[in-house]
């Protein structure tokens, strides 16, 4: 438990510098260019792995290696109308042996979310039953 929290707390401090290193118009930190990681990438909608009620989706990240890359997703927002604004929103980004979860969406939806759960290893989720 306690290595979960000291992760958790070393994700939030990259997530916040990161954030300043934007705000202040700072183009790199580290390995990452920002510019590139703090605009909307190119997504498009894809029948890979459907799942009732989810809508997968394929966008692109910044490329491995010089290799381009997509990352499989799953996104749902609430049922009915949004609200002034538009839904809150959570978004999953796994630990190691994990995937974009389908369920994990529905838990979120539930509650009032829009979420979305994304695959950060290559792969698409299981079939149905297999998870």
């Amino acid at each position: 438990m306690k290595k979960s929290i000291k992760n958790l707390v070393c994700v939030l401090l990259l997530m916040a510098s990161a954030a300043s290193a934007a705000e202040s118009g700072a183009g790199k930190m580290g390995p990452w260019d920002l510019d590139v990681l703090f605009k909307a990438p190119k997504w498009e909608k894809t029948e890979l792995a459907p799942k009732p009620g989810m809508t997968g989706l394929l966008f692109d990240a910044p490329p491995l290696e010089g290799n381009p890359v997509q990352v499989f997703a799953y996104y749902a927002a609430p049922k009915g109308d949004a609200p002034k604004g538009g839904w809150p929103a959570v978004v999953c980004i796994h630990g190691g042996g994990g995937t974009a979860f389908d369920f994990w969406v529905t838990k979120w939806n539930e509650k009032g979310y829009a979420a979305i759960s994304m695959d950060l290893e290559g792969h698409l989720p299981l079939s149905a039953g297999e998870g």
